[in-house]
């Protein structure tokens, strides 16, 4: 993976667990994915 890869990656999580606190978790990861890529 190249250093711009891994740096959007961080930030995505980043900014998922951030608005984790007002989305319900759920078990699908296509979920998750649509949410980080909001």
């Amino acid at each position: 993976f190249s250093g711009d890869n891994i740096d959007l990656g961080a930030k995505n999580r980043f900014d998922y667990l951030s608005e984790a606190r007002l989305l319900p978790l759920t078990p699908s990861s296509g979920q998750l994915l649509t949410t980080v890529q909001r």
